[in-house]
Formats: structure tokens, sequence, C-alpha cells
């Protein structure tokens, strides 16, 4: 969908203002609207198939990833292609080598993060059995994936074939790219420990977990390091800070098995309590 979506939008670009101008701008200018655009309908035809496995903005950043990562892969393979045809083919196998490594250094900030960025837009901006719509939320998430995606595309037109400009560019598209990426993390994980402190509740009730420890585990995103150090220090006697640490993983295991169980005792639930109590224990 892409190819021949970007194809056209340069043509018109090239016609309206320029051969000129659209070498410096077309990149950067096509590649956000059309890619993001292209990948988010493979994403949307996903959450519409499965709809019963993507249903929170972090489902969202993980499967959206995957999609951009399987973008980026093909997009490196028609680089390298293209790598090697060039010069008239001589010496094929550093142009493409050459290609390979420098997509791979530049590929962080790249495909992957952007359309899992652009996801998690999606998610909010359409909403799902277990995300409520916030459309202001997600389109703020869609807009930034194009943006950063587009000041990538247009770094050399940007900084006029600066060496050390582009390298500050780059660095500094990647911090924002990674800043927008927490930002998502951090609005998906307060609705995501909602429903960790929900499933928890009871076992506080009856004694499987204590109260600092449920703290660590539901507290907010802000507090997160705080309330582990606490809920270490404050630990039990006898239980080490490593065994603690088990202890506040294992926790999260037995809300897994709550949550899959739908809260009925099974034996993988009555296995997670048993293995807490064991780390407290021995």
């Amino acid at each position: 969908m892409a190819l021949p979506g970007n194809a056209a939008l340069m043509d018109l670009y090239a016609k309206l203002f320029g051969q000129v101008w659209a070498t410096d701008w077309k990149a950067g200018l096509t590649a956000p609207f059309v890619e993001e655009s292209a990948k988010g309908a493979v994403f949307l035809l996903m959450l519409g198939l499965a709809p019963l496995v993507i249903r929170t903005v972090y489902d969202g950043l993980i499967v959206g990833a995957y999609v951009g990562l399987g973008f980026q892969v093909l997009e490196d393979m028609l680089y390298g292609q293209n790598a090697a045809y060039a010069n008239f083919g001589v010496d094929q196998v550093g142009a493409v080598l050459h290609t390979f490594v420098i997509r791979s250094l530049s590929g962080i900030a790249s495909h992957a993060m952007y359309t899992a960025i652009f996801a998690a837009g999606i998610i909010y901006l359409v909403g799902t059995r277990a995300q409520p719509r916030r459309v202001g939320r997600g389109l703020l998430l869609m807009v930034s994936a194009m943006l950063v995606h587009g000041l990538w595309d247009s770094m050399l037109a940007l900084a006029n074939d600066n060496g050390f400009v582009v390298t500050t560019l780059m660095v500094g598209i990647t911090v924002v790219s990674f800043v927008v990426l927490f930002a998502a993390l951090r609005w998906g994980a307060y609705r995501e420990r909602g429903w960790l402190y929900d499933v928890l509740a009871p076992e506080v009730a009856n004694g499987t977990i204590a109260e600092s420890e449920f703290t660590a585990l539901t507290g907010t995103p802000s507090r997160r390091r705080k309330d582990r150090r606490a809920a270490i220090k404050g630990r039990a006697d006898g239980v080490s800070r490593r065994r603690e640490k088990h202890i506040l993983t294992a926790s999260l295991d037995l809300a897994h098995d709550l949550s899959e169980s739908r809260g009925a005792e099974t034996p993988e639930v009555a296995h997670s309590r048993a293995e807490i109590q064991r780390l407290r224990t021995r």
C-alpha cells in the first residue's frame, strides 16, 4: 500500500512545487501520512479480527511495534537491493553491508516505534471493550508518531547537509520518540494497574500478599520505585531482599492466574499462592 501511495504523492509534489523542492522535502511530507496510514490499516484489520486479544493500550503498543517491525524489515531489504544496483552494480556486497549497518544503527527510533505509538493512538481513538474512547489522546499520539516520522525523514533538508546538525537532529528525534513512547506507556499503566488493584485486593485480605507489597504492585507509576523499595525494606523477618523481589514477581504471576481463571480457584491459582508462601518461609 505504501509504495504506490508514496510514489503518487511524491510525483504530485514535484509537479506542484518543482523538482528541487520535492527532492528535499518529499520524503518527510509523504512517508508519515502514507506509511503510517498503511500500517494503521493493517493494525485495524488485526484489531477487527482479534478484538478479544487486542484490547488495551499496551496491546496496541506491542502489536503495533510488530507491524512496524515487519514494515521496517521489508523496507531494509528494498534499500539493500537498491544499494546493490547503485554504481552499476560495483561492490554489491560492500554496498549492501553498508546499508545494513546504517539502517540497523538508525533503526532504534524507526517504524517499530512509530507504529507502536500510532497503534496506541488508534486504540484510544476507536475504543475497545477494555479501553473507553479518548479521542484527544488518540489523535495526539497518532499526530506525534507522524510528526516524529516526518522530522526523521526531513533531517538532511533541515540540516542543509551539515553533518553535525544531522547527528544532533538524529539524537534529538530519538529522544523525543522515547519520550512519546514512555508517555503512552504511562497513560496505559494507570488502567492496567487499576485492574491489578481489583484482582489482588482480596489477596491482601486473606494474607497472601502484604499491604506494602500490594502498594508496590498497584501504586501510581510515579511512585513505583519508591513503593517497591519500601516493600523490600519492610519485608518480613527472615526474608532476604532477593526473595522479596521474587515474591513481588510471584504476586504478578498470581494476578495473571486469577485473571485467567476469572477469580475461580484453580490448580494454577493454588500453585501461585503456594509459591509465594514457599518464598516467605524457606
